[in-house]
């Protein structure tokens, strides 16, 4: 499959409807082509803005450790009562990862900062 793009939101100190709209078609272009595109520490105030821009379907999540959980179906042990994670307990739910690790991929998450 192909690997999907997560875009850390952790300096975004706030986000306006134009900018809501344009996060919106990048999810719709990235899901267009099979990519998925996920909000490392999104605020609120941006996940608020996502759904009223319409883009219900965007994938966000609030920390690394929630991140790994989201990308490969794994919480690392001692994480698994921390408060990103409650109420998502292993033995509750069934989590499909974004990546598939039963192949030939890397289980590690590797943080690019990429200049624009």
């Amino acid at each position: 499959g192909v690997t999907p793009v997560v875009l850390n939101c952790v300096h975004f100190t706030s986000i306006d409807f134009s900018a809501a709209k344009a996060f919106a078609a990048l999810v719709r272009d990235f899901s267009s082509r099979g990519q998925e595109i996920v909000f490392l520490e999104a605020s609120q105030k941006m996940v608020r803005l996502f759904k009223y821009v319409g883009c219900k379907n965007a994938k966000c999540c609030n920390s690394e450790v929630e991140l790994e959980h989201m990308l490969f179906g794994i919480v690392p042990l001692g994480h698994r009562n921390s408060k990103s994670l409650q109420g998502r307990a292993t033995d509750n739910h069934e989590v499909i990862p974004l990546i598939d690790h039963s192949g030939n991929h890397r289980t590690s998450i590797e943080m690019k900062i990429v200049k624009t």
